[in-house]
């Protein structure tokens, strides 16, 4: 059986998994001084085109608070 990998809708090219620091808390729901500092994005792999789709910002493991809205790439109905 194939994989089935993500793909960027830019480029076509696969989607990787990231997670970071930032220290920027204040763009997430939570706010400022909440400590959600760490974002987990999707990532494009292919150079020339390198567009990142913030997801969530985590603070621990289990805790996590959603982008605000002008900076999500996706639509989330849950929210």
């Amino acid at each position: 059986m194939a994989k089935k990998m993500l793909k960027c809708p830019y480029c076509d090219s696969v989607l990787e998994l990231r997670i970071g620091f930032s220290g920027c808390d204040w763009d997430t729901v939570k706010g400022e001084g909440s400590g959600y500092d760490n974002p987990i994005s999707l990532s494009c792999t292919n150079e020339s085109c390198a567009t990142i789709f913030p997801l969530v910002h985590a603070k621990e493991m289990h805790y996590v608070s959603v982008v605000k809205e002008e900076f999500r790439h996706f639509i989330n109905h849950n929210l």
